[in-house]
């Protein structure tokens, strides 16, 4: 009898001492230090992101909620806010990248080891020479154990044991007028347009594109059918009612205002950006690339932009593995990654391009009822609305 008490209570030690060991992520945010270690002054316009793990287990951080920047200087995702001493929002010149990954894909950080990434914000969001700016970094998910911890776990249910930690600081950057961003859009490739793409290549996208302009048109008239107008033959003209369906409720939340003169700036922007993805991927201008170099690294690469490149879509071998529309939830698609990558993009149909804040199929339909404002801002929101797929 004593053997076996004996036993649980060992049992039990050892759950309890599972339960307490975990890691734990602190994220610092610095002024980068030049080779002597003394901190540069606030107009280099860049910052040091610190990652560290101060508990006793190993963790594994979610790979696109940290600054991942290329060898040329390119952050792979917009992880900043950038706000200027006016308040004004600076837009983001780096580069979207679309993953292929149900999870993760993950970084493994060791307890007391450190991550450090250097970014240039100048390089990244189109700052002012001269200007002021406040620079505060996203929220960064993780895991406070292995993900080989939870073997028997899905990916769905992963996503609800992520942790977050944010930087408490928000540094203040001075553009050195030297080192102000580049300006304007331009369209012109450093490289061939086609470059690396073999022509069945070519002649597929040109099928995906008018599906997608297919679905994204359809998706369109729906939106616009849901407004009902009444013709009164003198001023005010004309009065509108909206109805909204449930497809739009699922992914924008709640109504818009009934006159459309009081329409916020949320609405209009709704409005033109489910205007602008068919005619942006009904254009000719709308070009592939088989030239994955940001992506080189990341197995789980669809696709990506770089918004000062306009309308290019650069493919990575996982886009043509995938199949034209998801047979299954948050299955990475074809027709659904050009959709995604259309609402970013900014031109005279529809400006600001959207931004990543809702990932997943049930995060996305979340967002919508808690925060309409950043759903209607949500690149996958308008992918989950124009494939009209229900799971």
């Amino acid at each position: 009898m004593i053997g076996i008490r004996l036993f649980f209570v060992g049992v039990l030690m050892l759950f309890s001492i599972n339960a307490v060991a975990a890691g734990r992520l602190e994220v610092n945010l610095y002024y980068p230090a030049d080779a002597h270690g003394s901190r540069l002054d606030a107009g280099a316009g860049k910052v040091e992101v610190v990652l560290l793990n101060t508990g006793d287990q190993s963790i594994d951080v979610v790979l696109p909620t940290i600054p991942s920047v290329t060898g040329n200087g390119f952050l792979t995702n917009n992880l900043f806010e950038v706000i200027a001493d006016d308040g004004v929002r600076a837009s983001y010149i780096g580069i979207d990248l679309v993953s292929a990954s149900l999870e993760g894909p993950y970084v493994t950080i060791a307890p007391g080891e450190s991550r450090v990434y250097l970014v240039s914000i100048r390089d990244n969001y189109r700052v002012r020479a001269g200007g002021k700016y406040d620079v505060k970094l996203r929220p960064v998910r993780y895991l406070r154990r292995p993900r080989a911890s939870y073997m028997q776990t899905s990916a769905q249910d992963i996503r609800a044991l992520l942790s977050e930690s944010q930087p408490q600081q928000v540094l203040t950057l001075w553009i050195d007028p030297r080192l102000a961003s580049p300006s304007g859009i331009s369209r012109q490739l450093l490289f061939d347009e086609s470059a690396e793409c073999e022509d069945w290549q070519l002649n597929e996208f040109e099928h995906i594109k008018a599906a997608a302009a297919s679905l994204a048109n359809e998706a369109f008239w729906h939106y616009n059918d849901l407004f009902v107008t009444e013709w009164l033959g003198m001023p005010p003209w004309f009065t509108w009612e909206f109805t909204a369906s449930q497809r739009y409720t699922k992914w924008f939340g709640v109504d818009p205002v009934a006159d459309m003169n009081q329409w916020a700036e949320d609405d209009l922007l709704l409005y033109s950006t489910l205007q602008a993805i068919p005619e942006r991927m009904g254009s000719e201008l709308v070009a592939v690339t088989c030239h994955c170099e940001a992506g080189k690294d990341r197995p789980d690469a669809m696709a990506y932009i770089q918004r000062p490149y306009h309308y290019i879509i650069n493919s990575c071998p996982a886009f043509w593995q995938s199949p034209r529309v998801p047979t299954f939830k948050d299955q990475p698609s074809q027709v659904g990654t050009l959709i995604h990558e259309a609402s970013h993009f900014e031109d005279s149909l529809s400006s600001p391009g959207t931004e990543h804040h809702a990932e997943f199929y049930d995060n996305a339909s979340t967002l919508a009822g808690v925060n309409r404002s950043l759903a209607i801002r949500n690149s996958n929101t308008y992918k989950f609305y124009v494939l009209n797929q229900s799971w």
